[in-house]
Formats: structure tokens, C-alpha cells, sequence
């Protein structure tokens, strides 16, 4: 009887977080076993001393030391680190490296005997790279991240839009598609159920992830929500934005809503997880979600799963389907009018188009992005990549 084949997952292993990225690694290893393929998890220990082990369910953990940001962009690998990679990849058949500009990842390839996979998550994407920190990336794309993805066996990508993009950025690059998916027996049944708003009752249009301003173009829908209501003096609809602070994308926020006058009609929340970030959806009109540049984004699939409408830009990928299933709005992002009338549609929506729209978002979920099939076309990929054969 053959043997699993061996994977090693580069990245932070984070069953329910805020994390895009950290959400496909975590579904991955939930989902590999049932097609042959064994998990285990490499993952950055800053202040960590030596290796440590431990098991998280029923994946094991490796917690590698690793120096802080951003030493670790000069410093490379620690030696613990270092030795760790040469021992264990002799237990492994193929690296999935999950992310781009992760300052270890092109010095943990180096060492490898094994073949790699490399999967950016929407981070080199020509809008990341002319972002506000762009010198910098491409001075680390140029130096060490050009040839780290052109070593791969292939780069994973999330969408077809993101898989173009590589292409013109790396014509040469072989790229397989595998999109971010949901485990939908994990969603409860009343979340699915989005009664409709008495009148006058406040009506919520939710953004859930990191406050990365930039990326998640908040700055752009503070600017469009404040059109909104200018246009149509609307007094019950609120803007709600949950998630974790980047980069003091907090402060930003907080400050461009006392300066749009928005204090009573934006709320910023924190993290929710599990059952909280779930009634958070259920209690919701739609998502909106205005990104300069993503993979495929957790928090729209999540959106969808649970019969949201949404408002989204091309940016996350997935506008061609959301028109074709008519499941929410999309809009350039860059038209802040446009995008403020968008939200007066969504929010104008009777409440049997609201849950016919809805209805049309969860059965775009279950044709494209169920975990159980999308897993299946992983393990392929990665059998094709390890030419593996039993040892």
C-alpha cells in the first residue's frame, strides 16, 4: 500500500483568524488527507530560541526561529532555523510556501533537495507593487523574490485574475489554479437567515478583515459612504468595520471619520471569530469589500456562503462571477460616486430580491468553491510537482 504523500506548509497555521492567507493554509491541511497527502506546518517562531513541536488538532506544528521584522530581511535564517530545514526536509517530499515577501521564504528554498511550491496570495500584483512601500518590494522582488518564484515547481494561484497577472509580471512561470474555498458544514444554519430590517431599525453594511487601508481601499469607502448618505440623507444605515489593526490603519480610519463627520454612522469593532463573527453576517445587509489589490479574499466567500449580497471591486477576483450569478454589486472602486450609488442599490434592495440575490451567492459558493473538490485539484498538482514515487 503506497504511502501519503509528504507536504510542508511555510506559513502560520491559523484555523479561525483574520487571515486570508492563513485560512487556505489552514483548509488545505484540513482537507489533504482525504486525497493521500500528509500536512505538517513550518511556521516562524519570532523569539523563539530552538525548534519547538507541538500539535494542533491533528496537524503537527513546527515552530521554526525566526528573527523580527525587520532584521529578518538582512539577517535571513537563524542557525536553529537553518539546521532545522536540512534535517527535516530528508522526512518531506514537497515545500508550499504560502505568501510572498516573507523574509525567510527565498533562504529556506535555497536549502532545499526537495522540490517547492510557492503560493503569493495577490502579493505581487502590480497595484502591491507600486503601493506606498513600493521601492522597497521591488528592490526585494528584483534581489531575492524573482528567482525564489522562478525555482518553484509552480506558483498557486487563487484566481484568474491574480494567474494573468504573474503571467505578465513572469511569462515563463508555470502557475496552477487552485482557488481559497469553505468548508460549509462548519457554517450554522441561522446564519444563512437575514430577516429583514424593520423600518427605521438601523441596517449594518459590513467590511470584516485586517484594516489594511490601502489594500482593502478603506480610505475609498469612508469617502463613498459619506456620498451616500449626502445623496440620499439616509439616517439609518451604518458602515461597521471589523478587524484586526495593520499598520495603524486604526487611527487612519478613526481620524477620516471624525473628518467626514461620521462618528455616529461608522463603528470600528475588533476581531470576531466563530460564533460572533457568524451572527456579525447574520445581522448584516451586505459586505462590502473595496480592494486595490487581493488573492481571493476569505471574508467575501464567507459573505457569499451565508447569503450576503455584496459590494466588491474587480480587485478581489471574483466580480466576473458575482455579475454572473448576480449574487451583489461591483464596482471600480476608484469612482466614488459609483460606488456610492452601488450602496444605495444594495441597501434599496425589497427584501425578495435581497434573499433572491442571496439564494444565487450561496450556490456561487457551492459550484466553485467547496473545500472537498478544490482540495482534490491541490493534491493532484502537488503528485505532478514531487513526481512522487513511493520510497
Amino acid at each position: 500500500m503506497s504511502r501519503p504523500l509528504r507536504v510542508a506548509h511555510f506559513g502560520t497555521y491559523g484555523v479561525d483568524t483574520a487571515d486570508g492567507t492563513e485560512k487556505t493554509l489552514s483548509g488545505l491541511v484540513a482537507f489533504m488527507a482525504e486525497h493521500g497527502v500528509s500536512s505538517e506546518v513550518w511556521q516562524r517562531g519570532v523569539g523563539t530560541p530552538t525548534v519547538q513541536q507541538r500539535v494542533v488538532g491533528d496537524c503537527q506544528v513546527w515552530e521554526v526561529p525566526a528573527y523580527p521584522w525587520p532584521a529578518s530581511f538582512a539577517r535571513g535564517l537563524m542557525p536553529a532555523a537553518r539546521q532545522f530545514v536540512k534535517s527535516r526536509q530528508e522526512h518531506i517530499d514537497l515545500v508550499h510556501f504560502h505568501s510572498g515577501f516573507v523574509p525567510e521564504a527565498p533562504a529556506v528554498a535555497a536549502l532545499l533537495r526537495i522540490p517547492y511550491v510557492c503560493a503569493p496570495n495577490g502579493a505581487y500584483s502590480q497595484a502591491n507593487l507600486q503601493a506606498s512601500d513600493a521601492w522597497f518590494k521591488q528592490v526585494l522582488f528584483r534581489m531575492r523574490e524573482r528567482r525564489f518564484v522562478k525555482r518553484a515547481r509552480f506558483v498557486h494561484t487563487v484566481s484568474a485574475g491574480e494567474d494573468e497577472a504573474l503571467h505578465k509580471l513572469l511569462p515563463d512561470v508555470k502557475t496552477v489554479l487552485v482557488p481559497n474555498a469553505m468548508d460549509l458544514r462548519t457554517i450554522p444554519d441561522s446564519a444563512r437567515r437575514h430577516p429583514a430590517s424593520e423600518a427605521g431599525a438601523p441596517l449594518d453594511l459590513v467590511f470584516l478583515g485586517r484594516l489594511a487601508v490601502e489594500q482593502k481601499g478603506l480610505d475609498r469607502l469612508l469617502d463613498a459612504f459619506a456620498a451616500y448618505l449626502a445623496i440620499t440623507h439616509d439616517t439609518c444605515t451604518r458602515l461597521v468595520l471589523v478587524g484586526p489593526d495593520y499598520r495603524k490603519g486604526r487611527a487612519t480610519l478613526e481620524a477620516m471619520r471624525s473628518r467626514l463627520g461620521l462618528d455616529e454612522r461608522v463603528q470600528l469593532q475588533d476581531s470576531l471569530f466563530g460564533a460572533a463573527k457568524w451572527s456579525l453576517l447574520e445581522h448584516a445587509h451586505a459586505l462590502v469589500y473595496l480592494s486595490r489589490w487581493d488573492g481571493l479574499p476569505f471574508s467575501v466567500l464567507e459573505a457569499l456562503s451565508v447569503e450576503l449580497p455584496v459590494l466588491i471591486t474587480p480587485a478581489t477576483n471574483l466580480g466576473p462571477l458575482v455579475e454572473q450569478y448576480q449574487a451583489g454589486v461591483v464596482v471600480s472602486g476608484d469612482d466614488i460616486l459609483e460606488t456610492a450609488r452601488g450602496i444605495v442599490r444594495l441597501v434599496n434592495l425589497p427584501p425578495a430580491q435581497h434573499a433572491s440575490m442571496g439564494a444565487r451567492a450561496r450556490r456561487l459558493i457551492e459550484d466553485h468553491f467547496a473545500w472537498p473538490s478544490v482540495a482534490g485539484r491541490m493534491a493532484d498538482a502537488y503528485r505532478e510537482a514531487a513526481l512522487f514515487i513511493e520510497r
